[in-house]
């Protein structure tokens, strides 16, 4: 029997499926039509089945939910991808048809004919049809997780890039945009670059906006440099001498409470100690990381400073922008090794000579626990009131929004979960004070303190006790 005739016979037999010879290749077809009207009915019925059964509507917007020339592929694999010879096979199919392709007439008349067979015994069908679409399912939920961990991946090394490249503290100008908070020139600090690329930026009012890349157009201005002091106990020895004139051996040891009455001889010393090299960045001129510490710390020096009769050894620090909290505890950490084992090493090994023909020195770090490197606020600045929460909702008195805010942090954020409903906020704000445990007074008491400031009495939850009601910020 010659080819021709071979094909003919097997459609006349197998119909809807159909061979047809391309010279050196052969293929088995099956059109589609991809919509309910113009699909034939023929296996249909397997895949409508499947889509019930996962709880799929079988056509949505004139489209099948399942039985394109893809799905009849998957299912055709399942039922022969375990035969011998199934390698001989390959496929180009379309949504709107199946088809399998080989150079070997035979294969595609066995696998054809036997497809036929399984088609039209619908409990078997059904049976083939849910196991492959399972597959195939399974599949496509995994492409798609690998797609968004890509893209995930991708948005991490943006941020990253941006976080790089921006610091926090810089400044920020809007030139368009699309939220409705902001203007075209309005100002702030950036504050934050999120997870998904946004920009947080604080302005003047103390409101917190964002602006995104890409729909917003916007500067970023370099951030203008601030002093940070970080202060550390002194300690010193002072060598005294005896009624002839000689150095007594052991020396009496001083605190900072004694030093405060030396500030002016330390200080000149502590002057007299840095290095040419040290003319523009001081000790960090040392450092040599090349990280965000390196490029915002533009200098460094050791000094001296009375405070509240104490004197204290301190660093000056000239800084581009806001550290990171992990940025300054590296920052402390430097500036410790350096006062213990570097610069403060060779500096307290060098005498100072007093009036009286005493000799002091100074010890800029020391073994005791009651030792450690802090910034100006954490050593002299405010307390907060006992029971402050770390943070609270509130609602604005104007227009109702649903904000947050922080604990010694002036201003408030706004929630991105903000209706335009008031008393929906007021709602918000009270379930999601309960749930992080905020009373009331607490919620009174941030309101006050990021208006006022933190240290009035009206910042202290003990002094909101005798009001009951949660009606929003009230500013009189």
């Amino acid at each position: 029997m010659s080819t021709e005739e071979r094909i003919e016979r097997f459609n006349e037999e197998n119909a809807p499926f159909y061979l047809v010879d391309h010279g050196n290749e052969y293929s088995l077809c099956f059109l589609l039509g991809g919509t309910p009207t113009a699909a034939a009915e023929y296996g249909q019925y397997a895949f409508d089945h499947y889509a019930e059964t996962v709880g799929k509507p079988v056509e949505e917007n004139g489209w099948l939910t399942y039985g394109d020339g893809y799905d009849w592929e998957c299912v055709f694999k399942e039922a022969f991808e375990d035969d011998p010879a199934f390698h001989k096979v390959y496929f180009d199919c379309e949504s709107s048809g199946f088809f399998c392709i080989s150079e070997d007439l035979s294969v595609l008349e066995s696998f054809g004919s036997s497809f036929k067979s399984l088609v039209e015994n619908r409990e078997e069908f059904t049976r083939l049809v849910e196991s492959a679409m399972r597959k195939s399912d399974a599949e496509k939920q995994t492409a798609l997780r690998e797609t968004q961990t890509d893209e995930e991946r991708n948005m991490k090394i943006l941020v990253g890039f941006l976080r790089e490249q921006f610091q926090i503290g810089s400044r920020v100008q809007v030139k368009e945009t699309e939220n409705p908070h902001l203007k075209t020139g309005t100002e702030g600090l950036l504050k934050e670059i999120d997870d998904a690329g946004q920009f947080h930026i604080q302005l003047q009012s103390g409101a917190i906006e964002k602006l995104k890349i890409g729909v917003d157009r916007f500067s970023v201005l370099p951030p203008p440099t601030h002093e940070l002091k970080l202060y550390m106990p002194l300690t010193a020895d002072l060598y005294e001498r005896n009624r002839w004139g000689d150095m007594e051996d052991e020396p009496t040891e001083l605190t900072g409470w004694d030093l405060r009455h030396y500030e002016d001889q330390i200080s000149a010393a502590l002057l007299r100690e840095r290095m040419p090299e040290e003319a523009e960045r001081g000790i960090m001129h040392w450092y040599g990381e090349g990280d965000a510490v390196d490029q915002k710390v533009k200098s460094a020096v050791f000094t001296a400073e009375d405070r509240k009769g104490q004197l204290w050894g301190v660093v000056e620090c000239q800084v581009a922008g806001e550290l990171s909290p992990e940025e300054l505890d590296t920052l402390k950490e430097y500036i410790s090794g350096q006062a213990s084992d570097g610069w403060g090493e060779g500096f307290e090994q060098r005498e100072i000579k007093l009036d009286l023909g005493q000799e002091l020195y100074v010890h800029l770090w020391n073994s005791s626990d009651r030792w450690s490197i802090r910034t100006e606020e954490e050593c002299f600045g405010p307390k907060f009131a006992p029971g402050l929460p770390e943070m609270c909702f509130s609602v604005l008195p104007g227009s109702g929004e649903l904000i947050c805010i922080k604990r010694g942090e002036s201003g408030y954020y706004r929630s991105d979960w903000s209706t335009s409903s008031r008393e929906q906020n007021e709602e918000l704000a009270n379930y999601n004070n309960e749930r992080l445990g905020v009373s009331n007074a607490q919620r009174r008491a941030m309101e006050t303190g990021s208006m006022y400031g933190w240290q009035v009495p009206g910042a202290d939850p003990a002094n909101n006790m005798d009001e009951e009601t949660m009606g929003g910020m009230n500013l009189g």
